[in-house]
């Protein structure tokens, strides 16, 4: 509330003050690291910028590598940081301070006395500061690499190296969209390899990597994915054809039509002519003469089992029959023992 008088409509006035702020993080970060002190290169007629062609003589055991990029480069370029050689020879294009649209126009116009064998495209830090937006530095980027892939067969691209003074967010967002861009190309990462933390891996500018320490790193980054890209992939394993399942043989069916007679009955209890090799024969007279002649008394039923006997000596159960007494003593009169016969 306010002092004075209280208004008529007996309500106090108030004042209200909203204060936005704005934090805006600056990253002022320094490195420890050493740099060796720039060196003069020629100005180019095309961008006005000072940049260096390095394009050393092949050798026929050797492949070449070309390598497009800004001020990364100058301490390879200027041989502050050696590179290694075997099985690799590197050539160079740097130019400072330039961006993706600067960088296309550099190598449109470089003239190689000889092919590379892979192209190495630096993603270029500098749209962090030069492009308006990332949908600016993603179109400037992506038609440097359609130039590049229109020059040369074989190319990828390799990480920008973190900054220092620019907030980690942001170049986390443009790495993104560079990886995006580049989708059909091989992309190799380099942030992971170079911790903000370890301030001796910049130098004193927090743009560029100390030649002591972080440049190594990102020459060793460069010669391991020159390397990939140049070793030939290993041969496809041989080709096995599929294994099928055999096919189940089917039997043919024999399938008679017609009418059929019906079995006529059998009297089981008389003999039946087979053929010339066997005959059935019925041996329940073992089991019911055993039974009158050891036990005394007359089995109320007796089991007939049907035995077919052929000339070899073989012997088959063809028929079990159950009798009652009467038509056991007829039939054991009749057919088993015909001059002993049982009372009935």
């Amino acid at each position: 509330p306010t002092g004075g008088p209280r208004p008529r409509s007996g309500g106090w006035k108030y004042k209200f003050c909203v204060i936005i702020l704005n934090f805006v993080v600056n990253h002022t970060g320094r490195g420890t690291g050493y740099r060796h002190r720039v060196r003069r290169w020629p100005t180019s007629k095309l961008t006005q910028r000072s940049f260096k062609l390095v394009t050393p003589a092949q050798k026929p055991d050797q492949k070449m590598v070309f390598v497009v990029g800004d001020s990364h480069l100058r301490a390879m370029v200027d041989g502050i940081v050696a590179m290694p050689e075997v099985p690799l020879c590197f050539s160079f294009l740097s130019v400072p301070g330039a961006h993706a649209a600067e960088l296309r126009t550099e190598v449109s116009h470089a003239a190689l006395p000889w092919t590379p064998d892979v192209v190495c495209v630096l993603a270029p830090s500098n749209n962090l500061t030069a492009s308006r937006n990332i949908g600016e530095a993603s179109l400037d980027f992506g038609a440097l690499l359609a130039t590049v892939c229109n020059r040369w067969a074989k190319v990828f691209v390799l990480d920008f190296p973190p900054r220092l003074n620019i907030e980690p967010g942001l170049q986390e967002l443009f790495r993104q969209e560079f990886r995006r861009v580049a989708a059909r190309l091989p992309y190799v990462s380099v942030a992971e390899h170079l911790p903000l933390d370890r301030l001796e891996l910049w130098s004193r500018d927090g743009v560029h990597l100390s030649d002591s320490d972080g440049t190594p790193i990102l020459v060793q980054a460069l010669w391991d994915a020159a390397v990939r890209q140049l070793t030939p992939p290993p041969p496809p394993p041989p080709s096995v054809p599929p294994r099928t399942s055999p096919r189940a043989r089917v039997s043919p069916v024999l399938v008679v039509t017609g009418h059929s007679p019906a079995a006529r009955h059998r009297n089981p209890l008389e003999w039946t002519v087979v053929g010339q090799e066997g005959k059935v024969m019925c041996l329940s007279h073992f089991l019911a003469v055993h039974l009158y002649i050891f036990s005394g008394f007359m089995p109320l039923f007796c089991v007939c089992v049907c035995v077919y006997s052929s000339i070899s000596g073989a012997r088959s159960i063809v028929g079990v029959y159950v009798l009652d007494k009467i038509e056991f003593k007829t039939a054991f009169n009749k057919v088993c023992f015909p001059s002993f016969r049982l009372p009935v």
